[in-house]
């Protein structure tokens, strides 16, 4: 049975969307950004573990890429713009 709530380790998450975003094409970068708001969604855990393993400066720096990947690392930063602590880290 599928447990909505398992999440992978975050750190792990962001490691690889690093790599992704380091060495990827436009498509990928998007995809894995997407990822990242889809951990960071409405799971306060995730939003700080995210945080801490550098999600939101990996984020902030894909907002220069492809219009595609502009999008998803958008909404990624909005999802991880629910708690206070990342507020102050975006802005």
């Amino acid at each position: 049975m599928l447990d909505r709530n398992w999440r992978p380790h975050d750190s792990e998450v962001v490691g690889e969307v690093d790599l992704i975003a380091r060495d990827g094409d436009a498509l990928g970068k998007a995809c894995a950004a997407a990822a990242l708001g889809n951990l960071a969604g409405d799971h306060a855990a995730n939003q700080t573990a995210i945080a801490e393993a550098g999600g939101v400066t990996l984020l902030i720096s894909m907002l220069l890429d492809h219009p595609d990947t502009r999008r998803d690392a958008a909404g990624a930063l909005c999802a991880l713009a629910a708690d206070a602590n990342n507020q102050r880290l975006i802005a």
